[in-house]
């Protein structure tokens, strides 16, 4: 889902918190696998939404008003990738320098893992132990999306070539459409 270059300034109330199946009531989960609203307005990340999110494998929330992040985003397994630049990070300066992974199981140790199926175990050694790289081009705020998204689920896939100032479609994006 791409909602980037708007004006939006809550994820709140994105997801239903319940799917309610006949009498049985279960805990929402979204199939989203890349969700892009940078260029926003956001000041946080909605702690329901990203419990909602289990099979999300990229985030970009670069460039909003974001200061802090959730712990649960440590929890979801799927997650590869996220762009944090552009927001001041106060009290999580230091996440900017951290790849994904790393980036993960800090946010772990600040919360318990959240109950129910889909989540990561919690972190259970000393958060100063952790290696934190100082090698930016490793994590993914500075590194350009790919245009083609292969995360699929049956047969569709997702392209993104927004902002990309193209004047041309590029040569080998149109041979990997046509391959898969």
């Amino acid at each position: 889902v791409g909602l980037s270059s708007n004006s939006i300034s809550s994820l709140k109330g994105l997801f239903p918190k319940w799917l309610i199946l006949g009498e049985e009531a279960a805990p929402f989960r979204s199939s989203l696998v890349d969700f892009r609203i940078n260029r926003n307005k956001l000041s946080n990340i909605d702690v329901d939404v990203v419990l909602a999110m289990t099979k999300l494998k990229f985030l970009d929330v670069s460039e909003n008003d974001i200061s802090n992040l959730p712990y649960a985003l440590g929890y979801l397994p799927e997650l590869q990738r996220i762009c944090l630049t552009g927001n001041p990070l106060r009290t999580m300066r230091s996440t900017l320098s951290m790849d994904t992974e790393t980036l993960k199981k800090s946010l772990r140790r600040r919360g318990p893992r959240p109950e129910g199926d889909g989540y990561l175990d919690q972190e259970v050694d000393d958060w100063r132990d952790a290696s934190v790289s100082n090698d930016t081009n490793q994590f993914s705020i500075t590194n350009r999306p790919p245009l083609l998204s292969t995360a699929r689920s049956g047969a569709s896939g997702t392209v993104n070539i927004s902002d990309s100032k193209l004047d041309v479609l590029p040569t080998a994006l149109l041979q990997e459409i046509t391959e898969n």
